[in-house]
């Protein structure tokens, strides 16, 4: 008989299970541009860009390097006459600063704090997004996560400005990172966001699978730490991945859920009841849409965002057979059409438009509206928008005939809302104006 030892000679040696080490890779701090920070120079086109490009190569040359060899890394030589001399550059308020901070971190880089070179930099970051440049905003956001390496809140924040950008490689290296030094330092907010951030940019790639992991991993640890806001937001995610994926059961249980977490005057509340109320209309559920997005207009400013609900509106009261409400909603869209700041939202309202006159049965504006849609949809590129109304025009003929051929409208089918506390119910009553605090 053999024994224990001979048995374990002979039998196959199970592997030592090693504790996974939670590190990712090194953020993508370079994109296209032939010098670091370029970019910010061609948009800037001021005299004081070169001081701001300075000082961004400054500090991140700071932040790559060790603690204790950052002694003499600058030469301080007219760095005080500088700092003196700020005020007559012509550098906006705002700025004067941060700046004054960051050259601060030029003359004596040992007495510099990680995180008051890094809010230097967020704070030209946040100046830069408030006035629509971009470039300068990448480069300050990534310069302040790059100051603060244990930060996960700075690392997200250069993860979504790149994200903004679509600079999406460069986005999902950030994210990451966010989830690593999140996880480090227990800062579960920022760890769920990242999650969070990295599937909404697996979305933009079309990776659902993907996408609904991050996001479960976004919810469980949100759910564990009591984030609701988190929770709410990841829930969201879960809605719209599952809606992308036709999975119209687990759609309204997130959906459900993202709005208990949200609850009553959350600022995304609307956003979260205009996408379900949009999947219902796209899956013919127009009962259900309806009142939704009647309930949003109160919240929606912007001409893009205004001309997309109107358009939704029309489509679902057409379809609806209520032509006062198409109508009414068909000339707020004519009044938006003619503002400039429309954003990409043309091409899809004229075809919402054109979907509801179809099913007034008003036939002549229905190819009118249709034909509008897809010469703009070709014009920018829209080759979704293009094959729906495309489709749209080839079925007026037939639907005519047929419209011709009863007397009696048929009955829209598949949009009810069961039970009085049906979910498209506590959107509306969630939506509804709060009364004023006494």
């Amino acid at each position: 008989m053999e024994t224990r030892k001979q048995q374990d000679a002979v039998a196959p040696r199970r592997p030592t299970l090693r504790r996974r080490s939670h590190q990712a890779p090194p953020p993508l701090t370079l994109g296209a541009e032939p010098l670091e920070g370029w970019q910010l120079l061609e948009e800037l086109a001021q005299p004081w860009a070169g001081l701001l490009w300075n000082c961004l190569r400054s500090v991140t040359l700071w932040a790559g390097t060790a603690r204790e060899k950052r002694a003499g890394l600058f030469s301080t030589e007219g760095v005080a006459a500088l700092r003196a001399e700020l005020p007559a550059l012509g550098l906006p308020a705002v700025l004067a600063e941060p700046v004054a901070g960051m050259l601060h971190c030029l003359q004596d880089p040992t007495a510099c704090t990680d995180e008051a070179v890094a809010q230097a930099c967020a704070e030209v970051a946040g100046w830069a997004e408030r006035e629509a440049l971009p470039a300068t905003a990448a480069a300050f956001a990534q310069a302040a996560a790059l100051a603060d390496p244990a930060s996960a809140a700075r690392a997200n924040a250069a993860g979504r400005v790149f994200r903004e950008q679509h600079e999406l490689v460069r986005a999902e290296s950030w994210f990451r990172v966010a989830v690593v030094r999140g996880r480090h330092s227990a800062d579960w907010e920022s760890y769920g966001r990242a999650y969070i951030g990295l599937a909404n940019v697996y979305m933009r790639r079309g990776r659902l699978p993907v996408a609904r992991r991050a996001h479960l991993r976004a919810y469980r640890a949100a759910h564990r730490h009591g984030l609701r806001r988190v929770e709410a937001m990841a829930l969201h995610g879960l809605f719209v991945t599952a809606a992308e994926s036709s999975n119209p059961r687990s759609a309204e249980r997130y959906a459900a859920g993202a709005l208990r977490a949200y609850g009553p005057g959350h600022p995304s509340l609307p956003a979260l009841a205009h996408d379900v109320a949009y999947h219902w209309m796209q899956r013919g559920e127009f009962a259900r849409a309806l009142p939704v997005f009647l309930a949003l207009r109160p919240h929606l400013s912007g001409t893009a965002q205004r001309l997309s609900l109107e358009s939704s509106i029309a489509r679902a009261a057409g379809v609806l057979g209520q032509a006062d409400e198409y109508r009414a909603a068909l000339q707020r869209c004519r009044e938006l059409l003619r503002l400039p700041d429309t954003g990409d939202q043309v091409a899809g309202a004229l075809l919402d438009l054109a979907l509801g006159a179809i099913g007034l049965g008003q036939w002549r504006r229905a190819e009118l509206l249709a034909q509008r849609a897809l010469r703009q949809a070709r014009r920018s590129g829209e080759a979704q928008v293009q094959l729906a109304a495309e489709a749209a025009l080839a079925s007026i003929p037939a639907q005519r005939a047929e419209a011709a051929n009863r007397t009696v409208r048929a009955p829209v089918t598949g949009s009810g809302e069961p039970g009085p506390e049906g979910l498209a119910l506590r959107f509306v009553r969630a939506l509804a104006p709060r009364p004023a605090p006494a």
